[in-house]
């Protein structure tokens, strides 16, 4: 056998049967970057995510808390003296959706006090 013609026939059944160490290695780093890209969106919205959820549980505890506080305001005062039934005690807030009107007490109890015998008004 001619030597030259014999590694004619090998080049060509090597090329045919597989892939170049150098292919080899241009393939795996392309993979390696295409999973690199991959793993970096995957870690970014798993971050956006997170951030959102907190976002949105902040939000809807912040709204609880305001709610519970409407609600606490709204019945504060009311009922409270039912059988005085010539001035009886106005509720101490009106809630509305925009805004929160508290009623002062001009005169508290006591409405009055002695003071040796004289009674003083607004002590």
């Amino acid at each position: 056998m001619n030597e030259p013609a014999l590694f004619a026939r090998r080049g060509t059944a090597g090329r045919e049967a597989g892939f170049t160490l150098v292919e080899l290695m241009i393939t795996l780093v392309v993979l390696a970057a295409v999973s690199m890209a991959i793993v970096t969106v995957l870690i970014g919205s798993q971050r956006s995510k997170t951030s959102t959820a907190n976002s949105v549980e902040t939000s809807q505890s912040a709204r609880m808390a305001l709610e519970m506080m409407a609600r606490d305001l709204r019945s504060a005062g009311y009922g409270v003296d039912r059988d005085y039934t010539m001035a009886p005690q106005p509720p101490i807030a009106y809630i509305d959706s925009t805004q929160v009107l508290i009623n002062e007490n001009l005169s508290p109890y006591p409405d009055s006090t002695t003071a040796g015998g004289v009674a003083v008004h607004g002590a």
